[in-house]
């Protein structure tokens, strides 16, 4: 039954509801993402486009202070992942998400009656856009990964993820399209309804969850005893988790500056602005097909180690190429690269590794990678980039890059081997549970003496 599941590429008549709600709210969700971050992102920027922000002796322009409201999120980071593991104690798949909503919805109502023109709300609303995609995910995950077994997590991923790809899409494409039209207070009262749409459609999810295999009965429930952080940092399987994370925004944080110092160098005027047009939109194209196409399929018949190393065995050979001839068709295939797949097969991948841990450590790994280590590599790239860019030319950052990627193929053919075996990989489960899942295994599935 197990074997069979495995090779299913898509969800089976009775799962195609839940994947498809599942899908639906992604869509949302990263749909208003997409909408709140170009709005943040040029309300700060126009803040300090012609004055300087002054920090004690210190004087920073918009793009320097930009990175300082980055610095500032790894702090709020830590904030979010404590609020995260406290409201998980207490609830549990949709009612997390349920109550991450209203909290958001809060959040979005404070800004709708602040008055835009103050630095606080510029401030604030930066700060909320990233925010609102930690909390959201890291939620939106949880209940996902809390619902599903191993072989339906190969199966409902691909659907799932592709109704985030096509979401950041559409947002970003409506952003564009009606920025001018519509006043700030109209696309934050837009981002508020669909909020709440999703809380609405996670309820409804919540009465469409599959039946988990048999396999899985041994699950502990929510009423084990919680596990102490400590013992979340001495899983070799989590900790894999978080260096594949951390790896990807060191590496991805080199790859755009790279891109973006390349465009500068080879382009001048109104070629810039058409060439980054031109290149995202074909990153939108490859995201949608890799999703489409190939994420079921490679995760189905090849196993999730094999979509774990596509992004990072991508990169790898295009900073090579790079490093060796830094033109500009090079640079731009490495952000194609970069954004294509990681929002496609890359997230499918990633996102189920979370499948194999049982309940109580799940949600507060998610809040330990999802939310501290994601934004702590976040700002540390960025500084990491802005230190050694004055240092090293854009062409040998490339040198950098290939030796995070070397600790991330190591960190993703770990963690991908632990799923893909057979035997329960989560080193957190009890020791009796696993030897009662083992022993049910090989009952199951019996080994043959040579």
């Amino acid at each position: 039954m197990s074997d069979t599941n495995r090779k299913r590429i898509h969800p089976y008549p009775e799962e195609w509801p839940f994947a498809l709600l599942m899908a639906l709210q992604f869509f949302f969700a990263i749909g208003v993402f997409w909408i709140l971050k170009p709005l943040k992102k040029t309300l700060f920027i126009k803040l300090y486009d012609h004055r300087m922000l002054d920090v004690w002796r210190f004087q920073f322009n918009a793009a320097q202070t930009e990175l300082l409201a980055k610095n500032l999120n790894m702090g709020l980071a830590l904030l979010a992942m404590v609020l995260f593991v406290i409201l998980a104690r207490k609830f549990r798949r949709h009612h997390l998400l349920n109550v991450i909503v209203v909290l958001l919805c809060c959040g979005i109502a404070t800004l709708m009656v602040m008055p835009v023109e103050s630095v606080g709300f510029v401030w604030s609303f930066y700060i909320f856009g990233d925010l609102f995609n930690m909390l959201m995910l890291a939620s939106f995950f949880a209940f996902l990964n809390d619902s599903v077994s191993r072989d339906q997590a190969r199966r409902l991923m691909g659907t799932v993820v592709f109704g985030g790809v096509l979401g950041g899409a559409v947002g970003a494409t409506a952003t564009r399209e009606f920025l001018s039209q519509l006043s700030l207070h109209q696309w934050l009262a837009i981002s508020l309804g669909v909020t709440l749409f999703i809380g609405l459609l996670a309820h409804i999810a919540a009465r469409r969850i599959p039946v988990r295999s048999r396999l899985d009965d041994d699950e502990p429930t929510s009423q084990d005893s919680p596990l102490p952080f400590r013992k979340l940092i001495q899983s070799r399987y989590i900790v894999s988790i978080a260096l594949i994370v951390g790896s990807y925004e060191m590496v991805s944080s080199l790859v755009d500056f790279q891109f973006t110092s390349a465009v500068s160098h080879y382009l001048n005027g109104d070629a810039i602005g058409a060439y980054f047009s031109s290149v995202y939109m074909t990153v939108n194209v490859v995201a949608m097909t890799v999703q489409l196409l190939f994420t079921g399929l490679v995760l189905t018949r090849l196993g999730i180690t094999r979509a774990l190393l596509v992004l990072p065995g991508a990169l790898l050979l295009g900073s090579v190429a790079f490093l060796a001839v830094p033109i500009l068709f090079f640079g731009a295939l490495l952000c194609i690269f970069d954004n294509g797949l990681n929002y496609s097969i890359n997230q499918s991948a990633r996102e189920s590794l979370y499948v194999l841990i049982r309940s109580e450590a799940r949600y507060r790994a998610k809040a330990y990678v999802d939310i501290l280590i994601h934004r702590t590599s976040k700002a540390l790239s960025v500084n990491l980039t802005l230190l050694l860019s004055t240092i090293l030319s854009f062409r040998w950052l490339a040198i950098v890059s290939i030796c995070l990627i070397v600790v991330w193929i190591s960190a993703a053919r770990y963690a991908g081997k632990q799923f893909d075996n057979e035997e329960s990989a989560d080193p957190l489960w009890p020791p009796e549970k696993r030897k009662k899942r083992l022993l049910r295994k090989n009952r199951l599935f019996p080994i043959v003496p040579s």
